[in-house]
C-alpha cells in the first residue's frame, strides 16, 4: 500500500509536467503561407510573407487560443489542426489548415537573394518636364496606344491642359483650365479623357466640375458640376461609369459617388469612414472598392445598384486589379514598407504579404494582366521604382526612376499602357518619362529570306 502512493505521485507529477509542456508547445502556430507566434505576455504576432502582424491573446482554453489583431479588426481562433477568423461578431470563417509545432523548429525566412541589375529591362523612352505647378499632382495621363501623353502645362498664372506627342514632343491639343486639372484618367479603349477641376473656396466661387473629354474631337462630353471638393476618379475601361470621392461642407468625412457618364446620372453614392480613403473600379466597371461607411472595412459594391457585395478589412491606401479578384493595401511602417494581398474571388482572405524592408514606396499599380504590380519609391534612400511577381510576392525587377536627386520622387505615379509594353513614371522631380518593359506583346521575329 505505501508504494500506491509515490506511484500516484509520480503519475501525477507526469500528467502535470506532460500539460505544462504541452502548454509550452502551444507558442508556434505554422501553416503553409506562414505562422503565429507567441512574442510576450498575451501578445503574438502573424508572420506571413515577410510581413508581421501584432496579436492581442483573448483567451485561451485547453482546445483553442483567440486572438486579436486590432489594426485589420480581426479575431482569430487556433485550434490543433485548424485557423477560423471573422470580423467583429461575424461567423468564423476557416483560414489556413496547420498545426501547433516546436519554437526551435522555425526557421527565419532566408532574405531574397539580391535583385539583378534589371535596367536593361526597363529602357528610357520619352522624358519631358511638365509645368512647375504639376509639383505632387497625379495630373499627367498615358493614351492606351502609348502615343500621347496629357498633363497640366503653362503655369500657375495660365494653366493649361496639353496632349503631347510622344514621337515629336509636340502639344497636338491644348485648351485653358482655370486650374490644374487632377488626376488625369485616360480610359482603356481610348475614346475618352477624364479629370477633376477643383472649385473655389470662397463663397458662390466655381464649383468643382469633372469633365469627359471625347479624344478624337475634343470636345467636353460630360461635364458635372460637383459639391466639395474630389480627390480621387476612377473610369471603366469603355469611359461609361465613374466614381470619384470628396469632401462636403455638410457631411462629415468623405463620400463616394458613382455616375453613369453619358446620362449623367448619379448610380449611388455612400459615405466613407476612413479620413484617407481609397477608390478603385474594374475594367468592366461594374464592381467599385472604397472604403466603407464603418471603419477599418473595404467594401466592394455593385457599380450599377450600389449594393454590398462583400467586405473585408483594411484601412490603408488600396490598389483594385482589373478584374476586381485582388486587392493591395500598402502603408509605411517602422518595420518597413508593407503590402498586404487580398484574393477576393470567393470569401476575401489574405493571400499573402510583401515586406519591402526600409523602403519608401508610395504607390501600387497593376500590370501585365494583373500577374505583376509595378511600386513607386519615395523621398529618400532607396529610391527607385521595384516590380513584385505578384503569385510570389518576390520582387523581380527594379529601376530608377529618375536622374535628378532634388527632390526625390515622392509622390511617384505610374501609369501603363493596357498591355504593360510601356509604363510612364512621374514624380515631383516634376519629368514625365515613358519606359518600355519586359511585359506586353513581343514583336515576332522575322523569317529569315
Amino acid at each position: 500500500m505505501r508504494l500506491r502512493k509515490p506511484a500516484a505521485l509520480v503519475i501525477c507529477l507526469s500528467v502535470l509536467f506532460c500539460a505544462t509542456a504541452c502548454a509550452q508547445d502551444r507558442t508556434v502556430w505554422k501553416h503553409d503561407k506562414g505562422t503565429f507566434e507567441k512574442v510576450g505576455d498575451r501578445k503574438w504576432v502573424e508572420k506571413i510573407g515577410g510581413v508581421t502582424h501584432e496579436l492581442d491573446e483573448k483567451y485561451q482554453n485547453d482546445k483553442t487560443i483567440g486572438l486579436h489583431d486590432k489594426t485589420r479588426n480581426m479575431f482569430f481562433d487556433l485550434t490543433a489542426t485548424q485557423c477560423f477568423f471573422r470580423q467583429d461578431k461575424g461567423q468564423p470563417k476557416k483560414l489556413y489548415t496547420g498545426k501547433w509545432v516546436a519554437a526551435a523548429d522555425i526557421k527565419p525566412d532566408p532574405k531574397d537573394p539580391k535583385t539583378p541589375d534589371t535596367m536593361s529591362a526597363f529602357t528610357e523612352k520619352f522624358s519631358m518636364k511638365s509645368a512647375d505647378l504639376n509639383l505632387y499632382n497625379k495630373g499627367v495621363a498615358l493614351s492606351p496606344d502609348g502615343a500621347y501623353i496629357a498633363m497640366t502645362t503653362g503655369d500657375v498664372f495660365n494653366p493649361q491642359v496639353s496632349v503631347i506627342e510622344i514621337a515629336t514632343k509636340k502639344a497636338v491639343k491644348t485648351w485653358k483650365v482655370p486650374l490644374l486639372v487632377s488626376p488625369l484618367i485616360w480610359a482603356e479603349d481610348g475614346a475618352s479623357l477624364a479629370g477633376i477641376i477643383l472649385g473655389e473656396a470662397k463663397q458662390d466661387g466655381r464649383k468643382s466640375r469633372i469633365v469627359v473629354w471625347d479624344t478624337k474631337t475634343w470636345e467636353e462630353k460630360t461635364s458635372l458640376e460637383v459639391e466639395g471638393y474630389p480627390g480621387m476618379l476612377v473610369l471603366s475601361a469603355d469611359g461609361k461609369v465613374l466614381a470619384y470621392a470628396n469632401s462636403e461642407k455638410e457631411k462629415a468625412g468623405f463620400i463616394l459617388h458613382v455616375w453613369d457618364v453619358a446620362s449623367k446620372k448619379e448610380l449611388f453614392s455612400k459615405s466613407m469612414a476612413d479620413v484617407t480613403p481609397s477608390i478603385g473600379m474594374d475594367a468592366a466597371g461594374k464592381t467599385v472598392a472604397a472604403n466603407s461607411e464603418k471603419a477599418g472595412q473595404i467594401a466592394l459594391y455593385d457599380a450599377a445598384t450600389g449594393k454590398l457585395k462583400k467586405t473585408f478589412p483594411g484601412r490603408s491606401h488600396f490598389s483594385l486589379s482589373s478584374d476586381a479578384n485582388t486587392v493591395v493595401m500598402w502603408e509605411p511602417t517602422d518595420k518597413g514598407f508593407q503590402m498586404s494581398v487580398w484574393d477576393l474571388h470567393a470569401a476575401p482572405r489574405l493571400a499573402r504579404g510583401i515586406l519591402a524592408d526600409k523602403w519608401k514606396g508610395d504607390g501600387v499599380e497593376f500590370i501585365d494582366q494583373d500577374r505583376h504590380i509595378v511600386v513607386g519609391g519615395g523621398l529618400g534612400q532607396g529610391d527607385e521604382v521595384r516590380v513584385y511577381e505578384l503569385k510570389t510576392g518576390k520582387q523581380v525587377y527594379s529601376f530608377p526612376p529618375a536622374k535628378a536627386k532634388m527632390l526625390g520622387r515622392r509622390g511617384l505615379i505610374m501609369r501603363s499602357t493596357p498591355d504593360s509594353g510601356l509604363l510612364m513614371t512621374y514624380g515631383s522631380d516634376m519629368v514625365v518619362r515613358l519606359w518600355t518593359t519586359p511585359f506586353g506583346k513581343k514583336e515576332e521575329p522575322k523569317p529569315e529570306k
